[in-house]
């Protein structure tokens, strides 16, 4: 029964955020909500946390806030990057793929780190092959979060159970 006991919390975390989404509580929306939040609790279980889910304390919880607020902050800062870069004249673009190799343990954390470089505006995650990376940069500069081992530290404190301090 551990597939059920991490099933019912990612079920109920994708209900609740269906809710948050519609804004609704008309009975059809609460019962589609509902069955895909299901669907989708018993899939993301069976795939991303095929190794057991990760403990979710409270620390854990303020590491993950922190996570996204670094993340955030990063999408900002490159994007105002990317339109400067856009918006010059002489469009100074230097494209440069990155290979690097992750020292992640958990499939979850890997993907979790490749969709944080995709997600981040002149990043590209071109291939996930094991516990390596190849990123597609649009320029040297926007690789430094793949190799300055910040991000992938920060990823490790929130989906490794070993966490990097």
């Amino acid at each position: 029964m551990p597939a059920l006991k991490s099933t019912v919390p990612a079920s109920l975390f994708l209900f609740a955020f269906w809710l948050i989404l519609t804004a609704s509580f008309h009975p059809v929306d609460l019962a589609i909500g509902f069955l895909l939040s299901v669907v989708l609790g018993v899939w993301s279980v069976r795939t991303f946390w095929s190794q057991g889910a990760p403990t979710l304390s409270p620390t854990r919880i303020v590491r993950l806030c922190l996570y996204l607020l670094t993340l955030t902050r990063s999408i900002v800062v490159a994007a105002a990057h990317v339109a400067r870069i856009v918006l010059d004249p002489r469009l100074p673009v230097a494209p440069v793929t990155i290979s690097h190799r992750l020292s992640l343990d958990r499939e979850v954390s890997r993907i979790a780190f490749a969709n944080s470089l995709t997600l981040t505006p002149g990043t590209l995650t071109v291939e996930l092959e094991g516990d390596t990376i190849h990123v597609h940069c649009l320029a040297a500069r926007f690789g430094t979060p793949v190799t300055s081992g910040e991000l992938e530290r920060r990823v490790a404190q929130v989906f490794e159970d070993g966490a990097r301090p």
